[in-house]
């Protein structure tokens, strides 16, 4: 870690900015796709850019992918910060935290007290995690790590707009709106 930047995560929010899987362009070929993270470059690189001499000394997280979506390994983020509280998940063996909220499908009620304390997406075990990803653990600036996909909801579900309605306003207004886009009453067809 480099002192003179301040404490030691000076490069998370540039991290957790950053778009991982894409070609690289230096590197023209197969399997040149930019899966490693140079925390003393602050850049993504591919597996020959980290080959290259300019990164030797460097600190180089390596991140694989869960879901669709960039994840990184527990052991290497638990060295520069306090990963306790974030929801892990299991890939190829190893415990992996998830840079931005995974996706999943909304099935079943919404229930505050098994959420994730920043954008509500439902925990595994709640008694355990309070976050579900990195980008959602506060000790970062969320608004630079995230780039205006407003997605950000307070827990209470109203937006932050003080309403009071909580979750329940929120879930009956949805189940609301779903009765009113219907397009007729669904009639099973007749048996011939």
């Amino acid at each position: 870690m480099n002192p003179n930047k301040g404490d030691g995560v000076w490069w998370l929010s540039s991290f957790l900015a950053t778009t991982f899987f894409l070609k690289c362009e230096a590197h023209p070929g197969d399997r040149n796709h930019r899966n490693k993270y140079c925390t003393e470059c602050e850049t993504a690189a591919c597996q020959y850019c980290n080959a290259q001499e300019t990164h030797n000394d460097h600190k180089v997280l390596t991140i694989n992918k869960l879901s669709g979506k960039a994840v990184v390994s527990l052991n290497q983020m638990s060295d520069y910060i306090d990963c306790s509280r974030i929801q892990t998940y299991a890939s190829n063996g190893k415990q992996m935290l998830a840079l931005h909220p995974l996706p999943h499908n909304n099935s079943g009620q919404f229930d505050p007290d098994r959420a994730c304390r920043t954008c509500t997406r439902v925990l595994m075990n709640p008694d355990r995690y309070s976050y579900c990803s990195i980008v959602c653990k506060p000790f970062i600036k969320r608004d630079a790590a995230v780039k205006g996909d407003g997605k950000s909801r307070s827990r209470s579900g109203d937006g932050g707009k003080g309403g009071g309605g909580g979750a329940a306003g929120t879930r009956s207004k949805r189940s609301s709106l779903r009765v009113r886009m219907r397009k007729g009453v669904s009639h099973r067809s007749p048996l011939f």
